[in-house]
């Protein structure tokens, strides 16, 4: 990677992805939707699409600006995510993203590259933007900026409520099916994995 603000405004052109009701289902599946939550698994009740369902769609454009970036799969961890949804997302329908390099951060041992894409339907409507924190290991150190204080948080309080999930097994193996096939999340003998414990771990996309 370019380190220091080299890759600042690197873009792609409009990226189309097409999708139908399947593959929000099977999205909805990905990231533990139960048989209780059938609005979201059958076609014959719409079916509705969690929001978050936007990251999916504009994965293919964050890979093409990283790669326009000499990004490599190799050496990058998920830092953050950000979703804006307009309006209700529709089941199926062709979308057409442009991935942006916003912002690069220097963290001394890593740097953090912010990435924004803006997605539109087909007719030209916006339908929700994403952001996304990229941290590239072994690429701090340029003499950049630091990353600015995020905001937000857990307020200091106990909770208004409490869900707890069961992750599958297998989950990160059904998720990678929504397109991230980077190997860290399924291959043991990928050399990232060794940092932790020698175990494919689950997408944070896939606990969003």
């Amino acid at each position: 990677m370019a380190t220091t603000a080299d890759i600042i405004g690197t873009t792609t052109d409009p990226l189309p992805f097409a999708y139908d009701a399947q593959r929000t289902t099977l999205y909805a599946l990905g990231i533990g939707a139960t048989a209780a939550e059938l609005d979201y698994l059958y076609e014959r009740r719409g079916p509705k699409v969690f929001p978050t369902f936007a990251v999916i769609p504009a994965y293919d454009a964050l890979m093409a600006v990283m790669a326009r970036s000499d990004i490599s799969f190799d050496n990058v961890v998920h830092g953050h995510q950000k979703v804006s949804v307009t309006r209700p997302i529709p089941p199926a329908a062709t979308l057409h993203t442009v991935a942006t390099v916003a912002a690069v951060y220097d963290m001394k041992k890593m740097a953090q590259v912010v990435i924004t894409t803006r997605s539109h339907t087909a007719e030209g409507e916006h339908l929700f933007d994403t952001e996304w924190g990229i941290l590239v290991l072994n690429s701090g150190g340029f003499g950049g900026e630091p990353p600015p204080a995020r905001e937000g948080g857990a307020p200091a309080r106990a909770p208004d409520a409490v869900i707890e999930e069961t992750t599958r097994p297998e989950q990160a193996l059904l998720y990678r099916l929504m397109g991230d096939l980077n190997p860290l999340h399924a291959d043991p003998d990928f050399p990232l994995v060794a940092r932790f414990d020698g175990k494919p771990i689950l997408h944070g996309l896939c606990t969003y």
